[in-house]
């Protein structure tokens, strides 16, 4: 037991020492550090960079990449899917990313992947973009299909 207590101590005393180093290091141990004036007349560290002023967005375009009217054309043997992009910044285009999955099976449930389709498509600001996605099927038996939008991002277009 008097081994075990001794070693407490020691790890405490260790662990308290840590503490004070990390303590000044992290509060410049109380230092002045040498603050000059930029060409504008702020304050600046010397070689410090200026930030740029890159706009921030949230790159989930989830809800800006809509798909509506899923349907099967007979004739032609192919799922279709139409897409609504909708850019609703005033001041920047976007390049959307995103993936269309299809869907189909023998019944309501199934969820039997027919492969899925990987887009881009750059958008003006204040601007809608639509276009229509397919996938080929073929089929003589009743069935049910779907189409979903997956993983839609979007990036500042360059």
């Amino acid at each position: 037991m008097g081994v075990f207590v001794r070693e407490q101590r020691r790890v405490r005393i260790a662990v308290t020492a840590m503490m004070s180093v990390l303590a000044l290091t992290s509060l410049g141990c109380g230092f002045v550090r040498d603050i000059g004036r930029d060409s504008s007349g702020s304050d600046s560290a010397p070689g410090a960079e200026k930030p740029t002023s890159e706009p921030t967005y949230d790159s989930n375009a989830t809800g800006e990449v809509v798909g509506t009217n899923c349907r099967y054309d007979d004739k032609a043997q192919l799922i279709k899917f139409d897409l609504s992009i909708q850019n609703s910044s005033a001041d920047h285009a976007f390049k959307y990313s995103f993936t269309v999955d299809f869907t189909a099976g023998e019944s309501e449930f199934a969820t039997d992947s027919l492969g899925s389709q990987f887009k881009e498509v750059t958008v003006a600001p204040d601007k809608d973009r639509t276009l229509t996605v397919s996938k080929g099927y073929q089929n003589s038996k009743r069935f049910w299909y779907g189409c979903a939008v997956e993983r839609a991002t979007k990036t500042l277009a360059g």
